[in-house]
């Protein structure tokens, strides 16, 4: 004979997550995108691009250190 088997009930006792979450989640990311771009400065006015002036597109960047194109695509 097999023994029965109890199976203590489900309970749901942990809290809802907040409805405001993916605001804070989208507002965290926004400020994380900000300070990243502000810290890499990128390249804004044409005259301040390398090859401004140049014919051809050789050695184009968004900013002002060409090697960080190869980090961010």
């Amino acid at each position: 004979m097999t023994a029965a088997v109890t199976v203590p009930p489900v309970t749901d006792d942990h809290p809802r997550p907040s409805p405001l979450g993916g605001l804070w989640a989208f507002l965290g990311g926004g400020m994380v995108m900000a300070v990243t771009v502000l810290l890499l400065r990128p390249v804004i006015r044409q005259q301040d691009r390398p090859n401004w002036g140049g014919n051809g597109n050789g050695n184009a960047s968004g900013f002002s250190d060409p090697n960080l194109d190869l980090f961010l695509p």
